[in-house]
C-alpha cells in the first residue's frame, strides 16, 4: 500500500510576526476552494495553543483568534476539550469566524479502566494502556469520529492532531521512549499463541521477549502484532473515509517506533488526506 504523508511547519508561540491579512467573513469564505488549497498554494501554518490562553481558563477568545490571524498562522489547535463536542463545535465556529482552520488535539494514549497494560520488551509494565487493547481502539475510534462528523457541519474541522508522547514517569525524561513499541502483554500474548497452535508459559513480564526469542518466535510475534495494529488503524481509516474522505490526521511525534512507522504510516494517509507528521524540529518558537 502507498503511504501518503506530509509534513508542515507549525509553531507554538504567542507572538504577532507577519502583517495583518485583510479579514473576510467566514460566510463569505469559500470553504471548498480554501481546503483545497490548504497544504498546497497555502503551506500549513499551525499554532498549538499550549499555554497561551491559560490566562483565559484555557478558553480561546475573539481577541486569541485575531492574534493568531494576524500573525499569518491558518490553523488553531486548541490543546484543551477535545472530547467535549460542544466546546470543538464552539472554538471550531470560533475559528471559522476569523477565518481559520481548526483542529482537535488529543492524546493518542490513554489510562486503562481495565484489559491489558503496556508491557515493554524489558518487563516494565507501564499505566497505559496497550496498543492491543479493545479499550484503547473503542476511545480513539469514538473521539476521532466525534471530530470527523463535527467536520462535516463546520467545514473549518479538517482533522485531529494525536500525541504519541509517552508521559508516564516510568522512564527518566532524557531515555523516555514514545508510544508505542511491540507490548508483551497478556492479550496480544495469548491471540499469537492461539493463531501459531504453541503453547506460551505464563511467565513474568520479563521473561516473555526471552522465551519468544529462546523459541524463534520473537520476529514472527513483531509481524503478527504489526498486522494487527495496521488492521485497526485500517479499519479506522475507512470509518473516517466513509464520513469524510478529506479529513486529517496529525501525528506528533513523527517517527521512531513500531506503532507509527509500521501502521500508522501506511493507514492513515490516503491520497485525499494525506498523514501530517508534526515534525519536532519545526515545533517551537520563531527566533
Amino acid at each position: 500500500m502507498k503511504c501518503f504523508i506530509t509534513s508542515l511547519f507549525f509553531l507554538i508561540s504567542i507572538h504577532c510576526w507577519a502583517q495583518s491579512p485583510t479579514a473576510i467573513p467566514s460566510s463569505e469564505i469559500d470553504w471548498a476552494t480554501k481546503r483545497a488549497q490548504l497544504g498546497h498554494e497555502d503551506k500549513y501554518r499551525i499554532l498549538v495553543d499550549k499555554v497561551w490562553s491559560k490566562s483565559t481558563d484555557w478558553l480561546l477568545t475573539e481577541q486569541h483568534m485575531e492574534e493568531i490571524q494576524e500573525a499569518s498562522f491558518n490553523v488553531v489547535v486548541p490543546r484543551m476539550c477535545a472530547e467535549d463536542p460542544d466546546r470543538v463545535r464552539r472554538d471550531a465556529q470560533l475559528a471559522s469566524d476569523h477565518g481559520l482552520f481548526y483542529m482537535a488535539w488529543m492524546r493518542g494514549t490513554k489510562k486503562p479502566v481495565e484489559g491489558p497494560k503496556l508491557v515493554w520488551e524489558h518487563g516494565l509494565v507501564q499505566d497505559l494502556c496497550s496498543p492491543n487493547s479493545d479499550e484503547l481502539w473503542s476511545w480513539l475510534s469514538d473521539q476521532i469520529l466525534m471530530h470527523v462528523k463535527i467536520s462535516t457541519e463546520i467545514p473549518s474541522v479538517i482533522g485531529t492532531f494525536l500525541d504519541f508522547e509517552n508521559y508516564e514517569p516510568d522512564f527518566p525524561d532524557v531515555d523516555r521512549p514514545h508510544c508505542y513499541p511491540i507490548s508483551y502483554d497478556e492479550k496480544i500474548l495469548g491471540e499469537f499463541a492461539k493463531f501459531q497452535g504453541v503453547e506460551i508459559p505464563d511467565v513474568s513480564p520479563e521473561a516473555r521477549a526471552p522465551w519468544l526469542e529462546a523459541h524463534g518466535l520473537k520476529d514472527s510475534f513483531r509481524d503478527f502484532q504489526i498486522d494487527s495494529w495496521r488492521n485497526r488503524c485500517r479499519e479506522l481509516r475507512e470509518k473516517i473515509d466513509a464520513i469524510n474522505p478529506r479529513f486529517q490526521l496529525i501525528i506528533y511525534p513523527p517517527m521512531g517506533t513500531d506503532f507509527i512507522e509500521e501502521a500508522i504510516y501506511p493507514e492513515w494517509g490516503t491520497r485525499e488526506a494525506p498523514l501530517i507528521l508534526a515534525e519536532y524540529w519545526t515545533y517551537g518558537r520563531k527566533g
